[in-house]
């Protein structure tokens, strides 16, 4: 009975105890467990990520999505195929959005634009590429929303997305996000 007793007990706390923290997910000030929209912070996870992941974006990079949006580890993430496309917000203001986008140069890859006329008009934002002369692998981008909001958006890609395609999927990702946040 008392074996029982432990055993049942034991698995409520580890089942209450998480996986862990992604180290890349801002802890400080707002809780990055939840994906909130402007005028609705606490939005069901899963439309936010719907609206931030939307079909659009995936069209617009050639993609065509495997799985709906959802939330992992405080980001919303989304699938095609074998190319995912994440999003989330990773802290505010101009200090943090310049620390994110200090993180984007590395080997073999071009140097990160600032604000590129292609991500939208009025929109701050700095963009890794692919690496140089590829069209796979993973690209970035930071954005600075309206509301001081810093979100990172990033896209794991496997299959060949031509520069022009990375460039629109980019925007439609980043007017989605600055509509949702």
């Amino acid at each position: 009975m008392h074996l029982r007793f432990l055993v049942v007990a034991l698995a409520l706390s580890l089942g209450t105890a998480g996986c862990g923290e992604d180290p890349d997910v801002d802890r400080t000030g707002d809780d990055p467990t939840t994906v909130a929209t402007s005028g609705s912070p606490t939005a069901d996870p899963t439309t936010a990520c719907a609206e931030l992941i939307p079909d659009t974006a995936l069209t617009s990079l050639g993609w065509t999505a495997s799985a709906a949006a959802g939330e992992q580890a405080g980001r919303c993430e989304r699938s095609a195929g074998s190319s995912v496309v994440t999003v989330g917000a990773v802290g505010t203001g101009r200090d943090r959005y310049d620390e994110r986008c200090a993180l984007l140069p590395r080997d073999n890859a071009p140097e990160p634009e600032v604000d590129p006329d292609w991500i939208g008009t009025d929109v701050t934002a700095c963009v890794r590429a692919f690496p140089t002369g590829a069209d796979t692998g993973v690209a970035k981008a930071v954005l600075l929303t309206d509301d001081d909001r810093v979100v990172e958006i990033q896209l794991a890609a496997d299959v060949p997305t031509p520069g022009e395609r990375l460039r629109a999927g980019l925007a439609a990702l980043a007017s989605s996000a600055e509509a949702t946040y």
